[in-house]
């Protein structure tokens, strides 16, 4: 007998294996999102995952991964492709003192981690307030006003931002002393 076509069998067979392809593709695709493109967009990303209290966006492993927690849970592992190894981070204490942050390592993924960076939304809008070094430029991002600034040295964003010069107007409101 000669066989010219294929059988029924082999047909189903082809299209069950590309059907688990395609599924295992869309899947992996679906489960990494992409860090934000620039540092404007840290508040706009984060605010879907702000539910009853915060959400905070976390780089470890040299800077080179990065996930969202939202009430302590982790709910999106981030493909970093914005940050170098070298990100450095500052804030002012209470006491006015311009300090580098060192993050305590973070039990991510059963598995203790390096943080480098840790971002923090709360859900009325403010945030952590943090001084990013990074490829030569630093960036500030202030707790509840304004929008971010940057600058070309450490010292003159040190300079220009001085932690006193908010002042609390009530339990929500804050104006800037010029």
């Amino acid at each position: 007998m000669n066989k010219k076509a294929f059988t029924l069998l082999e047909l189903l067979i082809v299209v069950v294996l590309m059907g688990v392809v395609y599924g295992l593709v869309i899947y992996t695709f679906s489960s990494t999102e992409s860090a934000p493109k620039h540092m404007d967009d840290f508040r706009s990303y984060l605010k879907p995952y702000v539910s009853k209290s915060s959400a905070e966006l976390v780089c470890y492993d040299d800077c080179r991964r990065c996930a969202i927690f939202s009430n302590s849970q982790k709910v999106a592992e981030i493909k970093n492709d914005h940050f170098s190894p070298e990100l450095k981070t500052y804030r002012f204490n209470v006491m006015g003192d311009f300090n580098p942050i060192r993050y305590p390592d973070r039990l991510i993924d059963e598995k203790f981690q390096n943080v480098c960076l840790s971002f923090t939304l709360y859900q009325n809008d403010s945030s952590t307030p943090l001084f990013l070094e990074d490829r030569g430029k630093v960036t500030y991002f202030p707790t509840y006003l304004g929008s971010k600034q940057e600058f070309s040295s450490i010292d003159e964003a040190k300079d220009a931002v001085y932690p006193f010069s908010i002042y609390p107007t009530s339990t929500d409101s804050y104006y800037y002393q010029e």
